[in-house]
């Protein structure tokens, strides 16, 4: 019950955050006590983390309405996520991100930090910058209908 009335993560697993901080209250209960400040610091981090991961997941979704209504970095992400798809041997930056945007399989700090990553960041980059060369002098290129 403490697990479920506590702190979820945003649009993502109830169970997994309840869980979380289930734990983190039993954890407390049984090795540190179950005064207010047992509780402050040792429960109160577990929830912390959470508020301060759903802050950054906050940015996470709004960053990705911005990019999947702008036609030019839609495609940008297909893009990405295409030719990481097919190029053997290469690091899924965009398939892991929207992989886990959508199914809440990583935190969104640890998302976030991959959007840094300098191979995202280039491959990110070349993707959108194909999307400037005219449709027929792309590699594999099709028209697109607008």
């Amino acid at each position: 019950m403490v697990g479920d009335s506590g702190i979820t993560r945003l649009y993502k697993d109830g169970i997994g955050a309840a869980f979380k901080t289930g734990k983190a209250a039993a954890t407390t209960a049984v090795f540190h006590g179950v005064s207010k400040t047992d509780f402050e610091h040792h429960f109160w981090p577990a929830c912390r983390s959470i508020v301060n991961d759903n802050r950054v997941g906050k940015v996470m979704f709004a960053t990705n309405s911005i990019m999947k209504n702008s036609r030019f970095t839609r495609r940008a992400m297909l893009r990405m996520a295409r030719d990481e798809q097919t190029r053997q041997g290469a690091r899924p930056h965009m398939s892991s991100l929207l992989w886990n945007m959508f199914t809440g399989s990583a935190p969104y700090t640890e998302m976030f930090r991959g959007t840094l990553h300098p191979g995202f960041l280039y491959h990110f980059m070349a993707s959108a910058l194909a999307g400037l060369r005219p449709a027929g002098k792309r590699p594999n290129a099709t028209r697109e209908v607008a």
